[in-house]
């Protein structure tokens, strides 16, 4: 396979290797071939294109933005600890990657703001937290945060001042709020069975999924009063909840793995409905292209799309032929 480099151009456009320009929706991991790869045309007319040239196997990544992101690479044996990079210039034709310095090993969980200037690594092996700031041009890495139990969801503040995180230790669930702003203290928030995902709404509300008991909640101002109201549970449809996404208009989607659905809940009415997705939903992962989002990974089954732009509206992606 050859490798590809991306420039960026107007509406998600890029210029190829070959000289022709292709529309670009996203860049994801393939853990099969452990590289990062863009997905070239638009949701419903797309594939998945060459890897990037990475002089490293990636394992995971998350993008910063339109031109940045943290990946992890893939170590080479049981014994290695996995490194974080920072890749800039990922759509402009000069892409660089760096190692993150100072970064904790054995990174198996990346969270960012939305603008891509904090992200939050975890690393379930040396159970420790670390907030990356002045991203992508000025990386700063703050000292690690010790985490006890196991990070299940991180879900990053607007400013990058802190992040909630789910916890779960000797079998019970507690989402805490943590970072500079807390002075990197775990300040609990509200407790669960099992919090497998969280998602902010309106800056210091947050939902919150129950993986133990398929149960989804809203928990207004977290910093705050931390009022906790339920929104949907196992009758509604609530089956394995792996992900949560905030539409613009508030209603929240709930990436069902157990079902293979994403329920849909408006949070006044409370009123509920499901899609069905032929294959399993357990992200929402945020794309270039606005309102589109990967709710798998490619790889064992289709890389599946949301395109939540107008309507609600899930495809597929083939492979590069």
């Amino acid at each position: 396979m050859k490798p590809l480099a991306l420039v960026l151009a107007v509406g998600f456009s890029v210029f190829a290797a070959d000289s022709s320009w292709i529309p670009v929706t996203g860049v994801v991991v393939d853990p099969v071939h452990q590289s990062l790869r863009p997905i070239q045309g638009l949701p419903g007319a797309s594939l998945l294109g060459p890897a990037l040239n990475l002089p490293f196997a990636v394992s995971r990544a998350a993008l910063l933005g339109k031109n940045a992101a943290i990946a992890i690479d893939a170590p080479g044996d049981a014994n290695s600890a996995a490194q974080a990079w920072l890749i800039t210039g990922l759509l402009q034709g000069d892409l660089a990657p760096n190692p993150l310095n100072g970064a904790i090993a054995g990174v198996e969980r990346i969270a960012a703001n939305d603008t891509g200037s904090v992200a939050v690594l975890y690393s379930k092996s040396s159970s420790q937290l670390q907030f990356v700031s002045g991203l992508p041009g000025s990386a700063t890495v703050s000292d690690p945060i010790s985490i006890p139990g196991t990070v299940g969801a991180i879900a990053v503040s607007d400013d990058g001042g802190w992040a909630l995180i789910g916890v779960t230790d000797s079998g019970a669930g507690t989402v805490y709020r943590v970072g500079p702003a807390t002075n990197n203290q775990l300040l609990p928030v509200t407790t669960l069975g099992d919090p497998s995902a969280i998602a902010l709404r309106s800056g210091q509300d947050a939902v919150i999924a129950d993986h133990a008991t398929n149960e989804v909640f809203l928990v207004r101002d977290v910093v705050g009063a931390q009022q906790r109201t339920p929104l949907a549970d196992a009758s509604s449809g609530v089956s394995g909840p792996a992900a949560l996404l905030v539409l613009p208009d508030q209603s929240i989607l709930i990436a069902n793995a157990g079902s293979q659905t994403i329920g849909r809940v408006d949070p006044v009415t409370l009123q509920t409905g499901t899609i069905p997705v032929i294959g399993v939903p357990d992200r929402f992962e945020k794309l270039l292209q606005p309102g589109v989002y990967a709710l798998n990974q490619p790889g064992g089954a289709p890389l599946l799309l949301l395109d939540a732009s107008s309507d609600l509206n899930v495809v597929f992606v083939p492979q590069e032929r």
